[in-house]
């Protein structure tokens, strides 16, 4: 059941959003690319100095699940896909994860990559992630 593979359906500007935070080149592999949080459904990422977060339950979650780093390398490949259309239907990327293989179509289009091996920081324990009611 470990083994079996995962698929995410995000809006890709959350991908474009979040590879903004990740490290360049940095010497600490793990922080080169947006962290997928499997456990609480949301996608991380930070170059040690400044962090993203999105709100919990973006995607499905699939709790006792280690989340998976996708390389910046990948990311890019995937953003330089152009969708057909601004309209959010056509903004869906679809994300399948299976053993360290990271596979992303978007538009028809389809690139494949292979996750960072590392632990990604626990951002949770800085920001933690509950929905509030509170609007400030």
């Amino acid at each position: 059941m470990m083994n079996e593979q995962i698929i995410i359906d995000i809006d890709v500007l959350y991908l474009k959003a979040a590879s903004l935070f990740a490290g360049k080149n940095d010497v600490r592999q793990n922080l080169n690319g947006v962290y997928f949080n499997l456990e609480n459904g949301c996608i991380q990422a930070t170059n040690g100095h400044v962090a993203f977060t999105t709100k919990p339950n973006l995607f499905a979650s699939f709790p006792k699940r280690k989340g998976f780093i996708m390389p910046n390398e990948l990311i890019k490949q995937i953003l330089l896909i152009k969708p057909f259309s601004k309209e959010e239907k056509f903004r869906t990327l679809q994300v399948a994860y299976n053993k360290g293989a990271i596979t992303a179509t978007l538009g028809g289009i389809t690139v494949q990559g292979k996750e960072i091996e590392g632990k990604f920081p626990n951002l949770c324990a800085v920001y933690p992630l509950k929905e509030s009611n509170n609007k400030t």
